[in-house]
């Protein structure tokens, strides 16, 4: 009997000569082609079916069909398979394991092969695997949900009337002209004042040293008188410097006691209306700022400057804070943490979430024409505008950022009033610190701080150990689980950042005490992790970079004490 002989009716010899011709032409076809006799018997089956059913076994001719496909899918099959033998086509659908147990779904015609009598001699059957249609078809479904969620959501969120839209756009861009003229006009004032600034600096080196000098050539006339004539030619020098800032129009002019809070209120509106539909405004204002003496319209420009800044790093996206808050820093602090001066100030930071920018950008970024953005996106003055406006106004500015995490501007404008605006500094046997004598774990990449923050707390009489990373702050603990607190940055290279230190650590040591420090302030933080409790919990008791001796010893004891 041939293997393809349909039964009990034989091939002429014509079709036993094309049958290996007929083997390879339904071999290549993507389909599984089987016939069956009227026993349940196989007498015919592509490669394909015996990979699919017996990968093991070479030929399935003459086996039982219950036998090759195993109980559980020949049950499945059955009620087709009687049907077919009684004469009746078959057309359906059905999930079922292959022979690796691994489900598959088929599309299955069974097709009645009569005798010449007209009894059943058998079946075919053609199978076609369509488990990678149904996968895609189940793909495109979820595709479809989410975009139909998606649209819905933008619906809502796009309820305002084109005329709205359009009024909002064009006060925009009303606004970004009138900043981008007054730059322009501004351009060769804040060149010329770069330059006295730069000439400053170098004559604040000068002096440095000549007066040190003038204290050690005390009892040394010649040399002394030489050290005189010096100091006059720099004293000719800030004359001129001097003389260079008043053509440059840049010396303080116009200036009044100013309630910093009224004017961010006062321009709130102003400030949403700049921006784009997709980036929310977040302000936190102290009640009782103190008055600064500056020029309002001025500080209104610089505001604006960083907040339309803050907007392109966010590429339009995101959410920017602004908050306020009183400053008392002493000479220790100004010493150690350059350009910041000793004495009272009101602090304002203009925060992003957008995408940070590198030390290369961040050295560059107050000089007179330098941009990150494309030719004709902007003038690359909008920053040098606000560092000349700070500076007129005796403060200082400075400035966190981390790569993918956002940026930080923090304004310090000196307090004005009655009394004399620099701190009366207190010896610090007087100064009532709180002290402690637990042991504490300074986490930190940046060594400079790790240094300043272990100073700080031995006087104060703790014991520190000190890590540059999460891994070997882990290895620390595990070494010394008597450690009271972890204090540690988060912004950190490595595994994990500083939440996720401290909630391991918390994990493996739940007596350990926990401070977390950042560049961040504590609205910014807190609100950017508001849907993670632990994250927002940790934010709301955070210490802010830089920080003072006084600051961290009061942190430090509330972290031991409350935590």
């Amino acid at each position: 009997m041939s293997e393809f002989d349909m039964g009990s009716r034989p091939f002429n010899d014509d079709a036993r000569q094309d049958e290996g011709r007929l083997r390879l032409l339904l071999d290549a076809l993507p389909l599984l082609i089987t016939y069956v006799d009227k026993g349940r018997r196989y007498q015919f089956n592509k490669k394909a079916h015996r990979n699919w059913f017996a990968p093991d076994q070479e030929d399935l001719q003459g086996r039982l069909v219950r036998d090759v496909l195993g109980e559980p899918a020949y049950e499945i099959m059955r009620p087709y398979i009687d049907g077919a033998l009684a004469g009746k086509s078959a057309d359906y659908e059905i999930r079922t394991p292959n022979i690796d147990g691994e489900e598959r779904y088929i599309h299955a015609t069974y097709v009645p092969d009569f005798e010449l009598n007209g009894d059943v001699a058998g079946f075919f059957v053609v199978v076609d695997d369509i488990s990678e249609r149904k996968k895609a078809e189940r793909a495109l479904e979820e595709v479809r949900t989410i975009l139909e969620q998606n649209v819905s959501q933008r619906t809502l969120q796009l309820q305002k009337t084109s005329d709205e839209l359009e009024m909002e756009t064009a006060e925009r861009n009303q606004i970004e002209m009138q900043l981008r003229q007054m730059q322009k006009m501004e351009a060769i004032g804040q060149l010329t004042e770069g330059i006295a600034h730069d000439f400053n600096s170098i004559l604040g080196i000068a002096v440095g040293n000549l007066h040190l000098l003038q204290h050690q050539t005390q009892g040394q006339p010649e040399l002394l008188r030489h050290v005189e004539t010096a100091l006059e030619g720099v004293e000719r020098g800030v004359n001129i410097t001097g003389k260079l800032l008043a053509i440059s129009g840049q010396e303080a002019h116009d200036t009044k006691l100013t309630d910093l809070k009224k004017a961010i209120e006062g321009i709130r509106e102003l400030i949403a209306k700049s921006l784009t539909t997709t980036v929310s405004v977040e302000i936190f204002l102290q009640d009782d700022l103190w008055p600064v003496d500056v020029n309002p319209s001025e500080f209104e420009n610089a505001l604006l400057n960083l907040c339309h800044n803050a907007r392109d790093a966010m590429a339009g996206s995101g959410t920017l804070f602004i908050e306020s808050a009183n400053k008392r820093l002493d000479e220790g602090y100004a010493r150690r943490n350059p350009p910041a001066k000793a004495g009272e100030f009101v602090m304002i930071t203009v925060s992003d979430t957008g995408m940070g920018m590198t030390a290369d950008t961040k050295e560059k970024l107050f000089n007179p024409f330098f941009t990150t953005k494309e030719f004709g996106q902007g003038s690359g003055l909008g920053l040098s505008m606000v560092h000349g406006f700070v500076e007129r106004s005796g403060g200082y500015i400075e400035v966190y950022s981390e790569l993918g995490s956002g940026t930080t501007f923090s304004i310090f404008l000196p307090r004005a009033a009655a009394q004399s605006t620099e701190l009366k500094l207190v010896p610090r046997h007087q100064t009532l610190l709180p002290c402690g004598s637990e042991t504490v774990l300074i986490v930190d990449d940046e060594l400079d701080l790790l240094f300043i923050a272990v100073e700080y707390l031995k006087r104060l009489g703790y014991t520190t150990f000190t890590a540059n990373d999460s891994r070997q702050a882990l290895e620390i603990l595990t070494d010394h689980p008597n450690i009271n607190l972890m204090f540690s940055d988060i912004m950190m290279p490595g595994e994990m950042d500083g939440y996720q230190l401290s909630h391991r650590a918390k994990e493996l040591y739940p007596e350990l005490k926990i401070l977390l420090t950042s560049g961040f302030t504590k609205r910014r933080e807190e609100f950017t992790n508001d849907q993670d409790p632990y994250r927002a919990h940790r934010a709301r008791s955070l210490l802010n970079k830089p920080y003072s001796d006084e600051e961290l010893a009061f942190a430090v004891r509330h972290a031991l004490d409350h935590d």
